[in-house]
């Protein structure tokens, strides 16, 4: 069944033209920020709500690769393959009331051409088709994160089908020009939610008033209740596992200045942090009562991404966060870690290595944060 949705979906999108959503300003060239706020998604207008949750759970991955054709298929999981890459974690994936993950590339098909790159050290390029979506829903993701290095690797063409792809199931996503923020409801929370990397595109990370005023926007203007911020940033390997403080340079491109960022951003509203791109975990803090994660590292990603070593090492974080008096509670962290050809996929990791990985950088990189490392699965607030 799902086969023939795959095919008679490609059809339609192939047959019918996709609809180009309206443009935000927030990332246009514009001088009037109030015109920019007056331009809001079709979701800003929701109905009232009764009563509200106190208490939300947030799950939340890295980075999530299911393979790409190009240049060759021999990068591709099979259908059947890719349905089955989250089974090991689905118990830690589920029970949330939003799921997240950063969609690492994008949907497209071998008509597309492929976006260009000045450096040619960059060779990368992560398309997949379009029923792959399925892994995604099947493993319980409802949040996702198109703000990447690689959201544009199939040009405009493969941002249009992405589009299509995640709003046909249901997913609330953000991060592309088209697409800057979500609004969304569950259990009669309202959550708002942005994403950024430095990159063309997507939601520029170095248009920092703009980013300011989204997140203003999203908490004052449309009162969101808990506001998600997303942040593809930083260079990449083991030597950028620690939070410099400073703008950060990888393979001769600007990638941002993550704590400046997410410091700033916090300041705004913004009442959670989810950091990827460096490939791996990176330290986390406690910012004015908000949890940032710096970098969730790889989560899942089948192919032309490495997994050796501390790249193969991530985490399911599971949050609890106080909505009234809007802070953070705590979160379980479920350490995972990826082992390439033989268990492809991302997989429970008896021995906890994200949970200490993660302990050791956080101190090291902010003594003043008031996390406590509990035991090896707890992080609390002081």
């Amino acid at each position: 069944m799902k086969r023939l949705f795959l095919i008679l979906f490609l059809t339609l999108v192939c047959a019918v033209p996709i609809v180009q959503l309206p443009e935000t300003s927030f990332f246009a060239d514009t001088d009037s920020v109030e015109e920019a706020l007056n331009q809001s998604a079709a979701t800003d207008t929701l109905p009232e709500c009764v009563a509200k949750k106190d208490t939300v759970s947030i799950v939340a991955v890295g980075d999530v690769q299911l393979g790409t054709f190009y240049p060759d298929f021999k990068y591709l999981p099979s259908y059947e393959a890719v349905c089955c890459f989250f089974n090991d974690v689905k118990p830690a994936l589920a029970g949330g009331d939003v799921t997240f993950c950063n969609l690492e590339g994008c949907f497209a098909d071998t008509s597309m051409g492929v976006r260009k790159i000045r450096n040619t050290k960059i060779s990368h390029r992560f398309g997949v088709p379009a029923g792959y979506v399925d892994a995604l829903c099947d493993a319980g993701f409802s949040l996702i994160s198109t703000a990447n290095n690689h959201s544009g690797d199939f040009a405009e063409p493969g941002r249009k089908l992405t589009s299509a792809v995640l709003d046909s199931v249901g997913f609330n996503w953000a991060g592309y020009l088209s697409r800057p923020y979500a609004v969304f409801e569950k259990d009669s929370v309202k959550y708002g939610f942005c994403a950024f990397s430095p990159n063309s595109g997507v939601c520029h990370i170095a248009l920092k008033k703009r980013a300011v005023e989204m997140v203003k926007h999203l908490k004052r203007d449309l009162e969101c209740d808990v506001v998600i911020v997303s942040f593809h940033a930083g260079g990449e390997g083991v030597d950028f596992q620690h939070v410099s403080r400073q703008k950060e340079f990888y393979v001769g491109t600007y990638r941002g200045n993550c704590y400046e960022f997410a410091h700033m951003l916090v300041d705004a509203g913004a009442d959670l942090l989810l950091g990827h791109g460096p490939h791996v975990l990176r330290g986390a803090e406690l910012y004015k009562g908000k949890l940032i994660l710096y970098s969730m590292g790889n989560f899942a990603t089948y192919s032309d991404i490495s997994v050796s070593g501390l790249c193969g090492v991530s985490a399911v974080f599971r949050i609890r966060y106080y909505v009234p008096e809007g802070r953070f509670l705590s979160a379980d962290i479920v350490s995972t870690y990826q082992q390439k050809p033989h268990k492809p996929g991302p997989h429970p990791d008896a021995k906890h290595r994200a949970f200490y990985c993660l302990r050791n950088l956080s101190q090291e990189d902010f003594p003043e944060s008031s996390l406590r490392f509990v035991s090896p699965d707890l992080v609390e607030a002081k």
